[in-house]
């Protein structure tokens, strides 16, 4: 058993202790007297228990001191105003013991050291009987002749079964709510992590639009070089002479630019390679992570878009790559859509290769753009103020599927009706390594 740190700050800390002195003199007032004295059995023990297993930065000392003080102020104020003839003075000497009772209960319970006995509820009830029955006796000694039912053991034998039911009614209570905790962090650590997965994916999407950017500049750069090399050899040319040095500036900056672009692209490596989400994940979790996602993107733009994905395999797949695949064939059909529609994404086993199919049931791919879809910079969609879009996504996701040594083709859905991209990514380029 756990106590609640991830709940309790010291303000929260505050707010339960104020709660917990108005919460126990008021349960206090659901009793009944098991002795032949003026000893009550109420609700007020098991709800302050309940505070004292809570409170992890309040000593519970201090927190059986202050409850006491109140209940007895409580009762002292109860009975002075609605019985005749009964002064302060003698309210509190008559419920003083009271205070005993909530002040010896928080003692044993700091020696009994329950509050570090986290992962021994069972211990912890049966300490908890035993401090109540501490303050029990405690309370009677204060308020009469305690060898006057010392030794009344059918009275004693009913005080000990109603603590064993009230501390572990209180400790299942207690711990209903580290269960309610501990699938709340789940819960949000699994909302961070797929946050983290599509932040890093995007991330792996824009290394390597940057590493195909090295390479084109580490091209330019040759070729400038190379050029420079002819013109220099034309020394006899003035005017010659100026473009071969202009060019090799040229080829100096660009060299530059590809030296940033490199730092640039180190540091984005190291941040993947960094995370602690594992570099592989099984095909139907990242699925369903992708759906999630891009269904916030289709409610994000207004759109009504039923996105479903369907698998009948748990191949292990290198998941920045994938996922970075899968949101863009999804983004794009869901941008296609006009206002509403479905989209679905296939994961299927074929032989040694992985089908990744996404279908939508658009206004599809006009024929004439066939042959030009996945060329880089090509694009059909205009934002509101007519700028067209990068036209990288499929260029993108064709680099991707060919890195992977698998390939991408589209063909009209079912009747002429929207698109459907299929993926192939056979098994070597998934295979995961050790």
């Amino acid at each position: 058993m756990k106590r609640l740190p991830a709940f309790l700050s010291m303000r929260t800390n505050a707010l339960l202790f104020s709660f917990m002195l108005v919460a126990v003199p008021l349960a206090g007032e659901v009793k009944f007297y098991p002795f032949p004295v003026d000893f009550r059995m109420s609700l007020g023990t098991p709800v302050f228990f309940f505070f004292l297993l809570l409170l992890d930065k309040i000593h519970p000392i201090g927190s059986g001191l202050a409850t006491g003080l109140c209940v007895t102020l409580y009762r002292a104020g109860l009975e002075t105003s609605f019985s005749a003839g009964v002064d302060w003075s003698s309210a509190l000497s008559h419920h003083g013991p009271a205070f005993m009772y909530y002040f010896v209960y928080a003692i044993l319970f700091s020696v009994l050291r329950i509050p570090h006995m986290h992962d021994k509820p069972l211990l912890i009830g049966g300490l908890a009987v035993l401090a109540e029955l501490g303050a029990s006796f405690a309370e009677i000694s204060f308020r009469t002749d305690p060898r006057a039912v010392l030794f009344s053991s059918s009275y004693w034998v009913e005080v000990a079964v109603i603590a064993v039911i009230r501390s572990f009614f209180v400790l299942g209570f207690y711990n209903l709510i580290l269960l309610y905790q501990v699938k709340w962090a789940e819960t949000e650590q699994r909302r961070r992590n797929e946050q983290m997965l599509m932040l890093v994916s995007s991330l792996y999407q824009d290394s390597v639009h940057l590493r195909k950017t090295l390479r084109n500049a580490e091209r330019i750069t040759e070729a400038c070089y190379e050029l420079y090399r002819e013109l220099k050899n034309e020394a006899a040319d003035p005017k010659l002479a100026d473009w071969s040095s202009r060019m090799l500036r040229i080829a100096g900056q660009v060299h530059d630019i590809k030296k940033d672009n490199q730092r640039i692209a180190a540091g984005l490596s190291k941040l993947i390679s960094d995370e602690k989400l594992g570099e592989y994940m099984g095909i139907s979790e990242l699925g369903a992570i992708m759906i999630q996602a891009n269904r916030n993107y289709a409610e994000a733009i207004g759109k009504e878009v039923q996105l479903r994905f369907v698998s009948d395999t748990e191949v292990s797949v290198p998941m920045y790559a994938v996922l970075s695949i899968l949101n863009n064939l999804v983004a794009n059909a869901i941008e296609a859509i006009p206002k509403s529609g479905t989209v679905t994404v296939e994961a299927v086993q074929d032989g040694e290769s992985l089908v990744l199919r996404t279908r939508d049931d658009g206004p599809g791919i006009a024929a004439k753009y066939a042959d030009v879809i996945f060329d880089p910079g090509f694009t059909t969609k205009y934002d509101n103020s007519g700028q067209p879009s990068t036209g990288i996504g499929l260029s993108y996701v064709e680099q991707i599927a060919g890195e992977l040594g698998g390939s991408i083709s589209v063909e009209p859905g079912p009747g002429g009706k929207g698109a459907v991209f299929t993926v192939v990514l056979p098994a070597a380029g998934l295979k995961e390594r050790k």
